[in-house]
Order: structure tokens, then C-alpha cells, then sequence
């Protein structure tokens, strides 16, 4: 049994390699869904972890926004 293709396209996008691809796709024909659960839970800390990123760079940039409206910026 593979992993559906609405499933795989899903974790392509979100930026799954193709390794971590293979291996959730043996480890369903093999009813391995205890490493299933892990790898995905892996994957998702790694994903958190990047938006974590970027909300920084987000409040960064309305910080620089915020000092450029009130005439600061170059203080």
C-alpha cells in the first residue's frame, strides 16, 4: 500500500525530502506506524522551527518600519 498521492504532494510542499518520503512509504507497507508517527513529528518541529524563523525576520521588519515612521531610523 503507498502513501496516497494527495498525501505525498501535501509534504512535498510543506518541504519533505524525498528520503523521509521513502521512508514513510516502506514503513506503511510494513505497518511501521510508531516510525511513521516519529518521522512526521520530526518534520513537523522542523517546520515550527522555520516559522519560528520567520516571525522573527517578521517583528525585525516592523521594527525597522517603526523607526523609519517615526524618524529614527538612522539614530
Amino acid at each position: 500500500m503507498t502513501l496516497p498521492d494527495k498525501t505525498v504532494r501535501f509534504l512535498q510542499k510543506a518541504g519533505m525530502d524525498e528520503e523521509n518520503l521513502r521512508q514513510l512509504e516502506t514503513l506503511r507497507k510494513e505497518d511501521g506506524k510508531e516510525e511513521m508517527v516519529r518521522i512526521l513529528r520530526k518534520f513537523r518541529f522542523e517546520v515550527l522551527e522555520k516559522i519560528h524563523e520567520k516571525q522573527q525576520c517578521l517583528d525585525s521588519l516592523d521594527y525597522l518600519i517603526y523607526k523609519v515612521r517615526e524618524g529614527t531610523f538612522d539614530k
